[in-house]
């Protein structure tokens, strides 16, 4: 009865091997006898998640134990020692026969001249009697010496790293990436048709001219990929008369080679922004490195836009102020759409849009002003 109280745990544990140890007794039973064995198996599944749960619960009830040993242990071993202090009883004082006396003898002291002197030579058979007899000479107390305080040499302070402070410009803790993106984005001057001639002979000819030239441009797989080619071949398309014959053909046509230019604008982008995500995560531990803190960065994602900051200069506070020096810009201008900084502690979060590159992908067709479809109004 003594172990069961002591362990708890090691008591339900036995309750439940016994549960389980009957249980599958049943079972073997309505095996071999042909019975239903589903009561069987549930409580063989309620004996066995038991003794799991006892196993569980017994074992953290003796890390916890161990630990708190462990701990006790620590804190005695960092208790200072007691120091026995003993004191000493004065010394006894001593008169003119080398005994104790109640009150205090008066001591005469000898000159050099009187060193032969019947006294002198008194006090030093009186030394010889107190030698012969065996007693010991009282001894005198010490003065003791003031003992001078060491100086106590001051403990070099560990200073915290500090933020840098924003200077003057629009980069002032350099966090610009040094190989980003080269993607233009200016309009591009497109040329403007020439006026249809007024004469009908003239003007028939023109017409004609234009609807071939842009079915000569569709079936050329270098001219078909060309966007400033493709964007003044629609233009003289659609500045054609509503209703001509053709036009509509010419336009699916230049469509197909429009659609065709955004599908390689594209992957064109893809490639360069994951290579400028790549490089800025590469480069980006030696810029929010502070001292000889370390700082790690990990890319994920199908093209690299999620990125994970860490290290022991990743603090709250440092975040704060990289937030505010215009990291969060560049993150955005790179097409990152997840950033996370890791302190140790905690995580925190935060997530731009337009990372898939859908914007900036409009932008570039909208240059040669080819980012809409190819459509010929109504007649």
């Amino acid at each position: 009865m003594a172990f069961l109280a002591a362990d708890p745990w090691g008591t339900a544990m036995l309750a439940a091997a016994a549960i389980v140890v009957l249980a599958l007794f049943v079972f073997l039973a309505a095996l071999f006898t042909g019975t239903p064995k589903r009561a069987a198996a549930r409580i063989l599944g309620v004996g066995c998640f038991l003794f799991l749960g006892t196993a569980a619960g017994g074992t953290w009830e003796r890390i916890v134990a161990a630990d708190k040993v462990a701990a006790d242990a620590a804190v005695q071993a960092a208790a200072p020692k007691p120091v026995k202090v003993v004191a000493l009883a004065p010394p006894p004082e001593v008169g003119e026969a080398g005994g104790s006396s109640g009150g205090a003898a008066p001591v005469e002291t000898a000159s050099a001249d009187d060193a032969d002197s019947p006294a002198s030579e008194t006090g030093d058979a009186d030394a010889d009697a107190a030698a012969e007899t065996g007693e010991p000479e009282a001894p005198q107390p010490e003065t003791p010496e003031p003992e001078t305080p060491e100086p106590e040499t001051p403990e070099p302070e560990t200073p915290e790293p500090e933020t840098p402070q924003p200077a003057s410009g629009a980069d002032p803790l350099g966090l610009a990436p040094s190989k980003p993106a080269d993607i233009a984005t200016d309009p591009v001057t497109v040329a403007t048709p020439a006026a249809l001639p007024t004469e009908p002979e003239a003007r028939k000819k023109a017409i004609s001219a234009v609807l071939r030239a842009a079915r000569n441009l569709a079936a050329d797989d270098t001219q078909c990929g060309d966007a400033l080619a493709v964007a003044e071949a629609w233009l003289t398309v659609k500045a054609l008369p509503a209703g001509t014959s053709g036009a509509r053909t010419a336009t699916s046509r230049l469509e197909g080679c429009r659609k065709r230019i955004k599908v390689a604008k594209a992957y064109w982008i893809r490639r360069q922004r994951v290579a400028a995500r790549n490089a800025y995560g590469e480069e980006l531990p030696g810029k929010l490195k502070v001292d000889e803190s370390y700082v790690f960065v990990n890319l994920r994602g199908k093209v690299h836009e999620r990125i994970r900051i860490g290290g022991t200069s990743i603090t709250e506070a440092r975040v704060k102020a990289l937030i505010a020096a215009g990291l969060d810009g560049w993150f955005k201008s790179l097409g990152f759409a997840e950033v996370t900084f890791a302190s140790g502690r905690s995580n925190k979060t935060y997530k731009y849009e337009g990372g898939d590159d859908a914007a900036l992908i409009d932008a570039v067709m909208a240059r040669h002003g080819i980012a809409e479809p190819f459509k010929l109004d109504a007649p």
